[in-house]
């Protein structure tokens, strides 16, 4: 886990709306208002950073070998794929 300090006054606080976990242990993905975003577990380390339109994705999965993110966009009425760095 790591800290995360208040935002300053008039700054939403953002939830994740969507949380996974890889398969092997090593990511963790998660989905707020405005962004998906992948860190390393245990530093959480960001790896990933992927920026949409406030609440178009519905869904947020690792591939079963880790290597991809898929996120499903309920605007683009599509689910895409990222491929995680290493």
């Amino acid at each position: 886990s790591r800290a995360v300090e208040r935002p300053p006054y008039g700054v939403d606080l953002v939830v994740p709306q969507f949380l996974d976990v890889s398969n092997n242990g090593q990511l963790a993905a998660s989905c707020g208002k405005r962004a998906a975003e992948v860190v390393r577990i245990p530093s959480c380390d960001p790896i990933l950073r992927i920026p949409h339109n406030e609440m178009a994705v519905t869904g947020i999965t690792f591939s079963p070998d880790s290597r991809l993110l898929a996120l499903a966009n309920r605007e683009r009425k599509e689910v895409l794929f990222y491929q995680i760095p290493k």
